[in-house]
């Protein structure tokens, strides 16, 4: 499968604080300058770089991204929801309660991210691929999955509903606790180990 990249080559050093003011997220690398308190509104992240930044104080609200990376950044519980994300890639960020509820994810890279609680209910998912990631209680509701890869993700007590995973690649990754319909197991790829701690969690005995 192949992930397109974001398109950031034309990304300069910018001032957050200048684009703040102007509104405009566009071709720029931010390092600095959060302010403490902050609303984001009717803005689009649109060939930006972000590093080491914390946006813990900082609300966004309807924000896209495009053509976007994170890089040791925190964007725990934002929220994303029907929004548009697409070639985006988040690098050793927190994304702890991040929500991306009724929103489109296309060319999408998670790597060594800790994303917990993470809500994908109603959201379509397309060319996406995670790496070394924690996806804890991570949330999946009439979810429109296509083309995902997971590979060594730490997917402890995630819950499934009415989500189609057949053909998904479940083998290296953790996935004790898990709840799910049937509809939505069916077809999905794991190894003899998980087999039988999910045989137990559908209530099958073993004698």
């Amino acid at each position: 499968m192949k992930i397109s990249e974001p398109n950031v080559s034309h990304c300069l050093e910018s001032s957050f604080e200048k684009a703040v003011k102007a509104n405009s997220f566009n071709n720029g690398i931010f390092t600095t300058g959060l302010p403490d308190k902050y609303t984001i509104s009717d803005a689009i992240f649109d060939s930006c770089i972000f590093n080491g930044l914390d946006f813990t104080n900082i609300l966004f609200d309807n924000v896209e991204l495009i053509d976007t990376v994170f890089e040791n950044c925190d964007l725990s519980n934002k929220i994303f929801d029907n929004k548009l994300i697409r070639r985006v890639k988040f690098v050793n960020c927190k994304l702890t309660g991040i929500s991306f509820v009724k929103a489109s994810l296309q060319d999408i890279q998670i790597k060594s991210c800790k994303a917990d609680y993470v809500n994908f209910a109603e959201a379509g998912i397309k060319n996406m691929c995670v790496d070394d990631s924690s996806l804890e209680k991570a949330y999946f509701c009439s979810t429109k999955i296509k083309n995902v890869i997971f590979n060594n993700v730490n997917f402890t007590g995630f819950e499934v509903i009415d989500s189609v995973l057949a053909d998904i690649d479940f083998s290296t990754c953790k996935i004790d606790g898990m709840r799910s319909d049937f509809k939505s197991l069916r077809g999905i790829i794991i190894d003899k180990f998980q087999a039988y701690n999910l045989v137990q969690m559908l209530g099958v005995k073993f004698k």
